[in-house]
């Protein structure tokens, strides 16, 4: 006698993860921010080059000064976009995990169970731009799990409630009926 596979119930599909997602932070938030600081910066320094006009000392440090303070936001600018580029957020039957860092890589997976409160956090800009920050509570934890500069914010918070509250069925293996 040979072992008879199990087959699926009749009403059974294979598991889908729905509600599951795989995203990663905007980089809006970050350029926007960035652009608006060498602006600031530009003026300052084409201000800087007008009142202090001349080879006077002053007026060259200042000038100096700015431009080196200009390269500083550039290259801050360009760590934080790298940054984000590798961060990554993703939505399991069982986990929400967060995943950031790019020498060093930091996991953190936090069980569906364990999440106690999901809200949304936009300023201004942020709602201009469409993206906002999904704030994750968890019971043992200290402080919050920050989903930072999501797209879409209210939807991804809304499928992690869904997840909290069990409308998100947890995945089975293919092949088991319900019983």
């Amino acid at each position: 006698m040979t072992a008879r596979q199990p087959t699926p119930a009749p009403n059974s599909e294979k598991p889908e993860s729905i509600n599951a997602f795989t995203v990663r932070p905007s980089p809006a938030a970050v350029v926007i921010g960035g652009v608006f600081r060498a602006l600031v910066l530009a003026g300052l320094l084409a201000v800087g080059g007008v009142v202090l006009v001349g080879d006077s000392l002053a007026g060259c440090v200042l000038n100096y000064a700015l431009a080196a303070l200009l390269a500083v936001v550039g290259i801050r600018l360009a760590v934080l976009l790298v940054g984000r580029f590798f961060s990554r957020y993703t939505l399991t039957p069982d986990y929400l995990i967060v995943e950031r860092g790019v020498l060093s890589r930091s996991r953190k997976p936090i069980p569906i169970h364990r999440i106690q409160d999901v809200a949304t956090r936009q300023s201004l800009v942020e709602r201009v731009l469409g993206i906002g920050d999904v704030v994750v509570e968890t019971a043992g934890e200290r402080g919050a799990a920050v989903l930072d500069d999501l797209p879409r914010c209210r939807h991804y918070s809304e499928v992690i409630l869904k997840a909290v509250e069990g409308e998100a069925q947890p995945a089975q293996p293919y092949g088991r009926g319900s019983r």
